[in-house]
């Protein structure tokens, strides 16, 4: 896979009474050293305009998702495994915890594609099941089409 990569990321939260779909897709730096996959990124806060530098590294067995900014966390997901981290907001810290109950991940030569299906819950209190795929795509071989709305 190239350096230069294309990022999309698309989550889908399901909690009580409520459906959310987010995606991004951005432009990342991506290298591969002792068995995991870097995807680095900068995302824009839509709220406070505030840059963050991220990281997504992606092992056999292992993801961690690394936001650094105001809102700070690292993320931690095995499957199988419920982990604790906490999350940084201009508000104060809260406790996450995470149940990772699926994790998939396909390669080939210019893709990864990564599914995870995990419970979130903060301060102790069931937040949402959430379904996060990314995928990386080599920026020479990635197809976007734009779509403009009349």
């Amino acid at each position: 896979m190239t350096e230069n990569v294309i990022l999309t990321v698309k989550g889908h939260q399901t909690d009580i009474g409520e459906d959310a779909t987010t995606e991004l897709i951005t432009g990342a730096a991506y290298y591969y050293r002792n068995g995991k996959h870097y995807i680095l990124y900068d995302e824009v806060d839509p709220e406070s305009g505030e840059q963050s530098g991220n990281t997504i590294k992606i092992s056999d067995d292992r993801v961690d998702v690394i936001r650094r900014g105001s809102g700070r966390t690292h993320m931690v997901f095995e499957k199988e495994k419920q982990i604790s981290s906490q999350y940084h907001t201009p508000a104060g810290v809260l406790q996450m915890e995470v149940f990772t109950s699926r994790l998939q991940t396909k390669r080939d030569e210019e893709n990864i594609e990564t599914e995870i299906v995990y419970d979130l819950h903060m301060n102790d209190v069931f937040i949402s099941e959430c379904r996060v795929v990314i995928k990386v795509t080599s920026k020479d071989k990635a197809e976007l089409h734009i779509i403009k709305e009349e």
